[in-house]
C-alpha cells in the first residue's frame, strides 16, 4: 500500500490528494510522519509561524539529522546538505522524492554510507564535495559506491580521484545518469578515461580542471558523447587547436557550449562560427583567461541564428569589440551577459545605440562602471538591464 501511494505521489507531484491519503494511513499506524505530511501541505497553502515551529519539532524528533540542512516540501524531503553522520540516515520512503543530496567534506564513512544507501527514488543531483582539511578519504572506494547510488546528475568536486579511479567511475553502470560534473584543480581525467565514458543517457558534461587540447581530441573520438546537449569545458587551458577540434566534431544535438577562461582567440571564434554542427546553439559562453589582443571576429557570432543567450563575461571588452556586439543581428537573443568586462559609459552607450540587438533583450552589465544616466539610456532601449 505504501509503495503504491508513493508511486501515485511521484506521478502527480503537484497534487496534495494522494499525499493526504498517505498522511491518514500513517497517522492510523501511529507514525508521526502522517502529521508531518498534513502540516506541510497546510503550510504550503497558508504560511503560519506556529505551525512551522511545530513542523520543525516533529521533523527533528522523527528524523534527527545532525549537522544537516534539510528542506521538506509537503511532507517529503526535497533537499539535503549533509555530512557523513547524517548521510547514513538518508533512507526510507520520506526520501522518495529527494531532489538534491549534497555531501560536504566527504570521508570514508560517507563513501560507506553511499555504498549501503537504500534511497527509494532516483536523486536528481548527487553532489560530493571535499576540502583539504577533511578526514582521510580512500578515493578508490568511491567508484563502487557511486555505481550503487542512483542519480540523474552527479557532481564530484575536489575528491582527489586518481586517474584509475576516474576510469573505474566512468566505466561503472550509469543508466539513469544524465549530467556529470568533474571539478578538480589537479585534473585526473585522462584521454583514456574520456574515451571510456559509456553512459547511454548522458546529456550534459562539465569538466573543470586542467584539460588540454589533447583531452578534447579524446572527447570527439567517444561516440557516446556526440549526443550531448550541453558541454562545459570552462577553466581549462584549451587553445584554438582544441576549439577547432570541437568545431569539426559532428555533434548531433549540442545546444549549450561553455568555454569560459580558456585560451580562445579570433581563430577559435571563427572556427566555432563556421561549424555547421554548431549552428543550432542556443547558449554560448566564452572568455579568454588572458585577453590581451582585442577580438576582431565577434561579428562572426551572427552565424548563430538560434542563439538565445550569449555570455562574454570576465574579460576586458574594448569599444571596438562592443561596437561589433552592438551590430550583431541575432533575432532570438534574449540574454546578453557582459559582467566584469571593464565597460565604461562610452562602451555602454554603444550598446544603447545598437541598431540590431533585440528590444526584448535582458542585458547584464553587473561589475562594470556604468553611470546612472547611461543606465537610464540602456533601460530605454532594452527590456531589462542589470548594472
Amino acid at each position: 500500500m505504501l509503495d503504491e501511494l508513493i508511486a501515485q505521489i511521484r506521478a502527480a507531484p503537484k497534487d496534495d490528494a494522494p499525499r493526504l491519503v498517505l498522511a491518514d494511513k500513517l497517522t492510523e499506524q501511529g507514525d508521526p510522519w502522517g502529521e508531518i505530511i498534513a502540516l506541510s501541505c497546510r503550510l504550503a497553502a497558508e504560511p503560519d509561524e506556529q505551525l512551522e515551529a511545530q513542523l520543525r519539532r516533529l521533523r527533528e524528533e522523527r528524523w534527527p539529522l545532525p549537522q544537516c540542512v534539510a528542506r521538506l516540501e509537503r511532507g517529503f524531503f526535497q533537499t539535503i546538505y549533509a555530512n557523513d553522520d547524517a548521510l547514513a540516515q538518508v533512507r526510507g520512503p520520506a526520501f522518495a522524492l529527494l531532489w538534491i543530496l549534497r555531501v560536504f567534506n566527504l570521508t570514508d564513512a560517507g563513501v560507506a554510507a553511499l555504498a549501503g544507501s537504500e534511497l527509494p527514488g532516483i536523486v536528481d543531483l548527487l553532489l560530493l564535495e571535499r576540502d583539504e582539511a577533511t578526514a582521510p578519504l580512500t578515493a578508490s572506494r568511491i567508484p563502487p559506491a557511486l555505481a550503487h547510488a542512483r542519480c540523474r546528475s552527479l557532481a564530484c568536486i575536489g575528491l582527489g580521484l586518481a586517474p584509475r579511479d576516474v576510469e573505474s567511475l566512468v566505466r561503472a553502470p550509469g543508466s539513469h545518469l544524465k549530467r556529470f560534473l568533474l571539478g578538480d584543480d589537479d585534473h585526473p581525467l585522462t584521454p583514456a578515461a574520456i574515451a571510456a565514458i559509456a553512459w547511454p543517457e548522458l546529456e550534459a558534461l562539465k569538466l573543470h580542471g586542467r584539460l588540454s587540447s589533447r583531452h578534447v581530441t579524446a572527447l570527439i573520438t567517444c561516440d557516446a558523447l556526440r549526443g550531448l546537449a550541453e558541454l562545459d569545458l570552462s577553466g581549462n587551458p584549451i587553445d584554438d587547436y582544441g576549439i577547432r577540434t570541437l568545431a569539426r566534431t559532428p555533434w548531433r544535438r549540442l545546444a549549450t557550449l561553455k568555454l569560459r577562461s580558456t585560451e580562445i582567440t579570433d581563430a577559435g571564434i571563427i572556427a566555432l562560427a563556421g561549424a555547421p554542427h554548431l549552428q543550432g546553439l542556443v547558449e554560448l559562453a566564452f572568455s579568454a583567461g588572458v585577453h590581451v589582443e582585442p577580438y576582431r571576429a565577434l561579428g562572426r557570432l551572427a552565424a548563430f541564428r538560434e542563439l538565445a543567450e550569449l555570455a562574454l563575461s570576465s574579460q576586458p571588452l574594448r569599444e571596438s569589440e562592443l561596437a561589433a556586439i552592438a551590430d550583431l543581428d541575432l533575432p532570438r537573443l534574449r540574454r546578453l551577459v557582459l559582467q566584469s568586462c571593464a565597460i565604461d559609459d562610452a562602451g555602454a552607450r554603444l550598446l544603447a545605440r545598437s541598431p540590431a540587438l533585440p528590444v526584448e533583450l535582458e542585458l547584464d552589465l553587473r561589475g562594470n562602471a556604468i553611470a546612472d544616466e547611461t543606465a537610464t539610456a540602456l533601460r530605454a532601449r532594452f527590456a531589462e538591464v542589470r548594472v
